[in-house]
């Protein structure tokens, strides 16, 4: 009887690619070994012969003495799930009688793929939230599939990029209204003055870009900004100010202000 021997998948997500070999299988009784995938390729009949039961028995120890061992050691970080389906010759109840044999004699070989969530703007823990009850260094706040920082802590601009990186984040990008208004709510809520966020022109004088060259494309200049005024004002924040709450003004960047951390856009 040829059987359909399902090695598993390998890899994560699109990049996972399926393995499987058809094999041979005696029927019952004693007989020649097993026939099975080398780690040379080929096939290798392993003595000594399957017990008696032959069919789906002899496949599932076939998995147990010989696959998994060799996907253990090829394959050690991917998640490998076994299963047995009949290649030909099959009847409905062979799917129960398969399942079961396999639930009994293939244990559980995943590993765990993902460790529990550490402050770092990943998704450590794969449930779709960065960061979530994770030690953060500042108060967190999530905002659609991404996270916020909010730090009270006062630093010049460059101190405060230096602190959100060390946290696996950056000086937030701001990259629509929306967004904005969630980060000036937050900031308003925790009493926070004028906030440093990740636009600037240090590199070239009225080249405004977020962190080191992303283009700006949303932006909320409050009139008349940028406007370097008295020199030196390369680095960009919200103000919280009367008349100009919720607008962004060019600053020197060694002045002393909270500021808040983002997860960095994908390059």
């Amino acid at each position: 009887m040829r059987v359909l021997l399902w090695l598993g998948w390998v890899g994560v997500g699109a990049a996972a690619v399926g393995c499987a070999e058809i094999v041979e299988v005696p029927e019952a009784g004693p007989g020649p070994g097993v026939g099975l995938p080398s780690q040379g390729g080929g096939v290798d009949a392993r003595p000594p012969s399957p017990p008696p039961g032959g069919g789906i028995d002899a496949a599932v120890q076939a998995i147990d003495a010989r696959v998994i061992p060799m996907a253990d050691a090829a394959v050690p970080d991917a998640t490998m799930r076994f299963d047995v389906g009949l290649a030909d010759g099959g009847s409905p109840a062979d799917q129960s009688v398969r399942d079961q044999a396999v639930d009994q004699a293939v244990p559980d070989l995943a590993p765990d793929m993902c460790p529990l969530e550490t402050c770092n703007g990943v998704d450590d823990d794969c449930d779709g939230q960065v960061d979530e009850d994770a030690p953060c260094p500042c108060p967190r706040v999530a905002f659609q599939q991404t996270s916020l920082l909010f730090c009270a802590d006062q630093r010049t601009w460059p101190d405060a990029r230096v602190a959100c990186q060390q946290a696996g984040y950056d000086l937030v990008v701001v990259q629509d209204a929306a967004q904005d208004a969630v980060i000036y709510g937050e900031m308003r809520s925790r009493g926070f003055g004028d906030t440093w966020i990740g636009v600037n022109d240090r590199q070239n004088e009225g080249q405004w870009v977020w962190l080191d060259g992303i283009p700006v494309a949303y932006q909320h200049w409050d009139s008349g900004e940028p406007n370097n005024g008295g020199g030196g004002e390369d680095c960009g924040l919200i103000m919280t100010s009367r008349n100009r709450e919720t607008e962004w003004d060019d600053r020197p960047c060694g002045g002393q202000r909270p500021f808040v951390c983002g997860v960095p856009p994908a390059p």
